[in-house]
């Protein structure tokens, strides 16, 4: 699997894998897992530019304007981000 994912990664497609001889189920399995991975990858990415952008003054509309994502996850993670900013405060006056 770990060869599969290699050469994935250096670019072959699953049809050139599978015609090599490796099996179908297993080549897929592996693309998924890949795919998974960097949707994770870009979900991170985005919560982490979000963020950035909430601390240097954005509101969530001008977010969601911005960053072209949906309305209700820019609102959900304004919540998570207010959230995690009064935890820091809090710690912090301690």
């Amino acid at each position: 699997m770990d060869e599969i994912e290699q050469l994935l990664r250096q670019g072959k497609t699953v049809k050139e894998l599978i015609k090599a001889g490796y099996a179908k189920s297993t080549v897929y399995a592996v693309k998924r897992r890949l795919d998974r991975a960097k949707a994770a990858e870009s979900e991170i990415d985005t919560v982490i530019e979000v963020f950035k952008l909430y601390d240097q003054g954005y509101k969530p509309g001008e977010v969601v304007l911005k960053l072209r994502i949906d309305p209700d996850k820019a609102l959900s993670l304004f919540e998570k981000w207010k959230n995690l900013n009064f935890i820091n405060e809090v710690l912090w006056i301690e």
